[in-house]
């Protein structure tokens, strides 16, 4: 898996073999390592470390995750489509950490920034949904399944959102 660390090191591995071949060959021989150079670093922090870290929440390694998303130092560098799952990431691993408000703001701002497919979308508005279950806010948990039911999503997400909804109206009938 390439982390900050392993790119950065192949961002100055690649630097010093551009200086020796202009060293020893001249410009001629070393531009093209140098072009490499700045691609890597661009790619370094437009995209940072985020889809390794979406990567190991998929496989449900959160701590994994959790160590991998750290690395991303500067998050208002990264790429628009980056930014957005950097804050899909931050808010699963808030919301693992029974840190829900925290989650909230994090999921919300995913969905402000873009996701790429509305699966990821709809994952968003179901934790979100979730979340405001636990929280006991029954409204709100229906208003994020119902946007998310108007997405086209996998089966899987929308049956975890029909067994939601059906919790909602089975724990709080005489509070909606």
């Amino acid at each position: 898996m390439f982390t900050s660390t392993i790119r950065l090191l192949f961002i100055v591995v690649f630097l010093i073999y551009a200086v020796l071949l202009t060293w020893f060959g001249g410009i001629g021989q070393s531009w093209y390592v140098f072009i490499a150079v700045v691609l890597l670093l661009l790619a370094h922090f437009k995209y940072g470390s985020v889809w390794p870290a979406f990567r190991a929440l998929q496989k449900g390694d959160f701590d994994k995750a959790e160590d991998i998303i750290h690395q991303v130092k500067r998050p208002d560098w990264l790429a628009k489509s980056a930014k957005g799952y950097y804050f899909l990431v931050k808010g699963l691993i808030a919301m693992n950490e029974k840190e829900f408000e925290e989650s909230k703001q994090f999921l919300r701002k995913a969905l402000e920034t873009g996701l790429r497919t509305e699966n990821d979308q709809g994952l968003v508005l179901l934790n979100m949904a979730h979340i405001s279950y636990v929280q006991q806010k029954p409204n709100e948990a229906i208003v994020y399944i119902k946007e998310g039911k108007q997405l086209e999503i996998n089966p899987f997400l929308k049956k975890k959102m029909e067994e939601l909804e059906v919790a909602i109206d089975k724990n709080f009938k005489k509070k909606r």
